[in-house]
């Protein structure tokens, strides 16, 4: 990635579904110790769910900080 990319050239939703989803999961196998391929398909969902839910509600803090996410790079917009 270059330096100071432009919000264009982030996948800022591919990102944000990948730490959402990740997070969770790993909350999953640490609690279950294994997980079939639905658990690990349902908890990745919830992970990205839980994550844009988070992200909408911090939307003025990021605005605020200039953080980039989903919703404020459209709030920017």
């Amino acid at each position: 990635m270059r330096r100071n990319p432009t919000p264009q050239q982030i996948d800022v939703l591919g990102i944000s579904f990948e730490k959402g989803g990740a997070s969770v999961l790993a909350d999953g196998y640490l609690v279950a110790g294994s997980l079939t391929a639905a658990q690990r398909e349902c908890i990745f969902g919830f992970g990205v769910l839980t994550q844009l839910m988070d992200d909408l509600e911090d939307l003025p803090h990021n605005l605020a900080n200039r953080f980039l996410t989903i919703f404020s790079q459209a709030g920017r917009q």
